[in-house]
C-alpha cells in the first residue's frame, strides 16, 4: 500500500507486495496476443517487439538526441522488417546500429511466484477474446523476459525539413490555423513523411485546394490535410477505476496513482473531468467505502497542449501502484513510463509503423475489453473549442485503432493509456475517422510528460 508520506525516491516509493496482480509475464502475453492479431506474427514475436518498443527509451532518446540538429523523425517499422526508423536532412548514408533490451533477470519473488502458478490456474485473466494464457505462453513470455532482445536502427537520408522546425511552425501559428480552418479538430506532425498534418471535420477533399495551399504557405513545411467524421469531444470520472460524481455515475476513469511535489498520493487523470464539470470526485473502494478526494486546484489543467489533474487522497486512503488494464484481468502492477520524445509514430499508407500501446476505460472497456492501436500523431495542438490556448510545448499524442474497431466513449476520459507495464498518459478524447467511421477510432491521450514537467510523478 501507498504510504501516507513514501520516502522521496521514485523508484523506491512504493514496496513490492504479494496481491493478485498480473505477473509481467501475463501482462505481456496479454499484450503481445493483441499485437500478433494486427500485425500477423507469432506470439513470441510479438512479445519480443513490445518489450524492445517498452523497454529502449532511454537509447532512443539518446540517439534522437545525437542527430537532434538533422532529425526529421522517428518510428518503428512493425512490418516483417521490424526495426527503428530514422529519418535525417543530410544526405549522407549512415550504417545500421543495433537497439537493445537487456534481460531481466529473475528477482527474488519467482519462487513464490511459481509456487502459485497453479492455484492461481482457474482464476487466470482472460484477453478480449475470452481466450485464457496458458501455461506454455507463460513460459514463452518468461523467456523473453530473461533474454536479451535487440532490433536494427536504420537511418533514411534526404529528409525535406527537420521535426525542430515543423514543431515550431505549429506553435508560432496555432490561431492562424483555426482562423483558416474553423473546423480543426488538431495539428500534429507525421514522423515518417515529414508533413504537420491538420485534422479536420468533413469528408474527403472538403477543404478547398485554394485553403490548402494557404495552409502549406503559413506553415512554410510540407503540409497536409485529414479528415474525421465527427467532432472530438472529451470523454467525460485506481488506475483504471471510476471516479464518481455525487450522483454516484462514472464521472472519469483514474489513470494512474502518483504523488505530488510534497510527496503526498493521489491520482493522476484529466483536467477537463474538472474543468467541464467542476464538483468533487468520490473513489470508491473494493470494500464499498467512499472516500471524498481532494482536488489540486493547481493542477487542473486543459487547455491545447495538455490535459491533466491530480486528486489528492485523503486521511485513510491509500493505493497500490497498479493499474486495471482489461475487463476480467487483474491488475497491472506499474514499473515505469515512456516519454513523448521517445514515443514512436506510424505512417499514414496503411503500413503499420507506430508504438504498440492501449487504453482501459471504464465505460467502454468492460463491454469491448481494452482498446489498442498505434500512435499516430504527437506533440499535436488539441483545438477543441473547450480547450483554452495553451503555451509551450504540446503533450498530446493520438492513437489510431485497427480496422475492428478501437472504441471509447463518455466516462473513459482519465484513463490509462500503457503498453505492458509501462505508462504513457491518460485519456483526453475520442472521434472516428471518415474513411473507416464507425470503427476505425482515433483516441488523443495526453502524455505523462504533462504532469511530469508541473511537479507531479508516478508511483512504480
Amino acid at each position: 500500500m501507498i504510504a501516507q508520506e513514501p520516502p522521496a525516491t521514485e523508484q523506491a516509493s512504493v514496496p513490492p507486495t504479494e496481491d493478485a496482480s498480473l505477473t509481467a509475464e501475463e501482462a505481456l502475453v496479454l499484450d503481445g496476443k493483441a499485437y500478433a492479431e494486427r500485425f500477423g506474427v507469432s506470439l513470441e514475436e510479438a512479445m519480443r517487439r513490445v518489450t524492445i518498443m517498452a523497454g529502449t527509451s532511454e537509447q532512443i532518446e539518446a540517439i534522437q538526441q545525437e542527430f537532434n540538429q538533422e532529425l526529421s523523425g522517428a518510428y518503428f517499422d512493425n512490418s516483417n522488417n521490424f526495426g527503428l526508423v530514422l529519418r535525417l536532412t543530410g544526405a549522407e548514408a549512415r550504417q545500421q546500429r543495433r537497439l537493445e533490451r537487456r534481460a531481466i533477470k529473475r528477482d527474488a519473488r519467482q519462487e513464490r511466484r511459481d509456487a502459485r502458478r497453479s492455484e492461481r490456474q482457474a482464476a487466470r485473466a482472460v484477453d478480449r477474446q475470452g481466450r485464457r494464457i496458458t501455461d506454455a505462453e507463460l513460459a514463452q513470455a518468461e523467456q523473453v523476459i530473461g533474454s536479451d532482445v535487440s532490433t536494427t536502427v536504420r537511418f533514411v537520408p534526404n529528409a525535406r525539413s527537420t521535426r525542430r522546425a515543423a514543431l515550431r511552425a505549429i506553435e508560432r501559428n496555432g490561431r492562424q490555423i483555426k482562423e483558416l480552418l474553423p473546423a480543426s479538430q488538431s495539428t500534429g506532425y507525421d514522423e515518417k513523411t515529414g508533413e504537420i498534418v491538420v485534422a479536420v471535420v468533413g469528408t474527403e477533399n472538403s477543404v478547398a485546394e485554394a485553403t490548402r495551399s494557404q495552409l502549406a504557405t503559413l506553415l512554410g513545411v510540407p503540409t497536409r490535410v485529414e479528415y474525421l467524421a465527427k467532432p472530438v469531444g472529451p470523454t467525460a470520472a485506481r488506475g483504471g477505476t471510476a471516479l464518481q460524481n455525487a450522483s454516484g455515475g462514472a464521472r472519469c476513469t483514474a489513470g494512474f496513482i502518483g504523488y505530488d511535489s510534497s510527496n503526498r498520493p493521489g491520482i493522476i487523470t484529466a483536467g477537463h473531468c474538472e474543468k467541464l464539470a467542476p464538483g468533487t470526485f468520490t473513489y470508491v473502494d473494493t470494500d464499498g467505502k467512499r472516500y471524498n478526494l481532494i482536488t489540486d486546484t493547481s493542477s487542473v489543467v486543459y487547455d491545447s497542449k495538455r490535459d491533466f489533474l491530480f486528486l489528492r487522497f485523503p486521511t485513510g486512503l491509500t493505493g497500490l501502484p497498479q493499474f486495471i488494464g482489461n475487463k476480467g484481468e487483474s491488475p497491472r502492477s506499474l514499473t515505469g513510463r515512456r516519454t513523448l520524445a521517445s514515443t514512436e509514430a506510424k505512417i499514414t499508407d496503411g503500413t503499420p509503423q507506430g508504438s504498440w500501446i492501449c487504453f482501459y476505460g471504464v465505460t467502454s472497456s468492460p463491454t469491448y475489453g481494452q482498446g489498442c492501436g498505434e500512435v499516430y500523431w504527437k506533440y499535436i495542438d488539441y483545438t477543441h473549442p473547450t480547450a483554452s490556448p495553451g503555451t509551450g510545448p504540446s503533450y498530446y499524442a493520438t492513437i489510431i485503432g485497427p480496422t475492428t474497431g478501437l472504441r471509447c466513449g463518455p466516462g473513459d476520459s482519465g484513463g490509462p493509456v500503457f503498453a505492458w507495464q509501462t505508462a504513457f498518459g491518460v485519456v483526453t478524447a475520442c472521434s472516428e475517422n471518415s474513411y473507416n467511421a464507425g470503427k476505425d477510432s482515433v483516441l488523443y491521450y495526453s502524455s505523462t510528460d504533462a504532469a511530469y514537467a508541473a511537479g507531479y510523478r508516478l508511483a512504480y
